[in-house]
């Protein structure tokens, strides 16, 4: 590491030491490229592109050709019309044929956030150490709980898939010798993608039928998909697990390199004051062993806030942070990304409210018949998705 902790704390309490070090940064730092001749040409492709992407997407859904002083219906609206439902703009529907952009899911979302967020903080008198296995066990065991909660509530009976992957991964990286847990995490959820995607989710229906078509008795098989068929029916807010699932994997995979790291390094990690952590430390020191419990890597791995769209986080970060609060957070930071939040879920509404991206290409695929409202509209697509 090259600086004792004392030198540290030293170098912590001296404002002028900070102010030098931070005026010494900046003049080794390179000088911004941002107002470059290059990125003003960058910006024109921005300012025209985006506004003409919205209008080519809104273009294609319009319900009315409008003519020479009247207005004509679009027939092939009829087609994705039952795509849509109410908004609440003022003469437009929104597009509500995937799920992953239901604005009703914000209620139970924005509740279990909440929730959160009012969980106790147990104030102690102990040393920071006691202090941070303390505030670590609570929130791990908080964060534990609400994930198999959160599985169920939006995947439904489809958790019953999720919980066994989430062990499989687990057991591979505790079973196997460590030399060869990289291999076999990398290869059993790399085959794992391509398998839920064949299976169509493990639908319940579908294994009935495998198991009724083996079965000699025939009054049992109707039975058997029934039964299959009526499970499926409870999918949660989301059924689509193994598209969300895709993010979860760069969890799972994430945590064999944190354990292993732990192996290579347990005996010499640096000594460091845990209040004075830096986010570098946070992600480069390994946890301690006991720290790989199945109870927080559960908790890791369908961590709520993150679960639906990331980013993925490390392990050891995300352990560091439940034992230690980051020194970051701040109240005007928080209110940042509120505010972020916010413009972007009114964006994301506007445009479904304005651009069918998703109940057109399911309905009607041939009234994208040019190449550009088809090129632009798969961007337009991608980049919501991916928001």
């Amino acid at each position: 590491m090259g600086i004792s902790l004392q030198d540290r704390r030293q170098g912590a309490q001296s404002p002028h030491t900070e102010q030098g070090a931070s005026n010494e940064a900046q003049s080794r730092a390179e000088p911004s490229t941002l107002s470059a001749s290059e990125f003003y040409l960058y910006y024109f492709v921005l300012i025209a592109a985006v506004p003409y992407m919205f209008w080519i997407a809104y273009y294609v859904s319009r319900r009315w050709f409008p003519n020479i002083g009247t207005a004509a219906s679009d027939p092939r609206y009829t087609k994705y019309e039952r795509f849509l439902s109410n908004g609440w703009i003022p003469g437009r529907k929104t597009d509500a044929s995937d799920q992953q952009l239901h604005h009703d899911h914000l209620p139970p979302l924005a509740a279990s956030v909440e929730h959160r967020v009012r969980v106790p903080a147990e104030v102690s008198k102990n040393s920071i150490t006691e202090q941070g296995n303390s505030r670590l066990e609570q929130r791990a065991s908080f964060d534990y709980s609400l994930a198999l909660i959160f599985l169920i509530v939006l995947h439904g009976v489809s958790a019953a898939n999720v919980t066994p992957i989430l062990y499989i991964n687990y057991k591979l990286v505790k079973a196997i010798p460590w030399r060869y847990v990289p291999l076999a995490m990398w290869t059993f959820n790399v085959l794992l993608l391509p398998a839920n995607k064949l299976s169509q989710r493990y639908r319940f229906e579908d294994i009935a039928r495998h198991i009724a078509s083996s079965s000699s008795s025939e009054g049992l098989k109707p039975s058997l998909i029934y039964w299959g068929s009526w499970l499926d029916s409870y999918g949660g807010l989301n059924p689509r697990w193994e598209v969300l699932f895709n993010f979860t994997i760069l969890r799972l995979i994430s945590f064999q390199p944190r354990l292993l790291l732990e192996f290579l390094l347990q005996r010499r990690q640096p000594s460091l004051d845990p209040v004075d952590i830096s986010k570098r430390d946070h992600i480069t020191i390994p946890a301690a062993p006991k720290d790989y419990s199945f109870r927080n890597y559960v908790a890791y791995a369908i961590y709520s806030p993150l679960y639906l769209t990331g980013p993925t986080l490390t392990f050891n970060s995300f352990i560091s942070q439940l034992r230690h609060r980051p020194t970051d957070i701040e109240t005007p930071r928080t209110l940042r990304y509120a505010i972020r939040f916010i413009l972007t879920l009114i964006v994301t509404e506007v445009i479904l409210h304005y651009n069918y991206i998703s109940a057109i290409p399911q309905a009607t695929p041939s009234r994208l018949n040019t190449p550009l409202p088809r090129s632009l509209w798969s961007l337009s697509l991608n980049s919501t998705s991916s928001g």
